[in-house]
């Protein structure tokens, strides 16, 4: 019974570990763009909406990983 508690807390804090470690700093990125004025080429657009779309999921992700 212990060894797949221990086996279940591993997993558990893999999935948090990948999960944390694939967040974006999403406003960085935003600042950066605005810097280099990519931000609104098809490009920067672009690269928001993909850290948009990650930072969702890996939020989603990680409320699933403190639950377990």
């Amino acid at each position: 019974m212990q060894a797949e508690s221990a086996s279940r807390n591993q997993t558990t804090f893999i999935l948090f570990l990948g999960v944390a470690l694939s967040v974006t700093a999403f406003p960085v990125l935003a600042r950066i763009l605005a810097e280099l004025k990519l931000i609104n080429t098809e490009l920067g657009r672009l690269a928001m909406s993909s850290a948009l779309i990650n930072d969702i999921c890996a939020w989603v992700f990680v409320a699933v990983a403190i639950a377990l």
